[in-house]
């Protein structure tokens, strides 16, 4: 019997995971799953994935861009319309992560 047995133990951490994209919305898949592992929650890369697709979020295939050095890219959440929402990740960031278009 094959399949995904191990993703819907992440189920617990989602909340906690989607705070952490929402005050730092350039987190990897490998930061989150260091701090996971900061909690005692062994878990993959593609675990981790998994999770973020059921709820909605995707992250962008491409390399970190270098940071400007002249000015900021993307204003912060609240700037974009009010205070952060733990449940998305504003589509209008420049981040490493955002809204799955439907």
């Amino acid at each position: 019997m094959g399949g995904d047995r191990r993703s819907g133990d992440l189920e617990a951490h989602a909340d906690k995971i989607k705070g952490w994209l929402c005050d730092t919305p350039d987190l990897s898949l490998r930061e989150i799953q260091s701090k996971l592992a900061e909690l005692d929650v062994k878990t993959s890369i593609s675990a981790i994935d998994r999770l973020l697709a059921r709820h909605g979020l995707s992250f962008k295939k491409r390399p970190s861009l270098q940071k400007s050095k002249t000015a900021k890219v993307s204003r912060g959440p609240e700037l974009n319309g009010g205070p952060c929402n733990p449940n998305c990740v504003p589509e209008s960031s420049s981040s490493s992560t955002k809204v799955a278009s439907m």
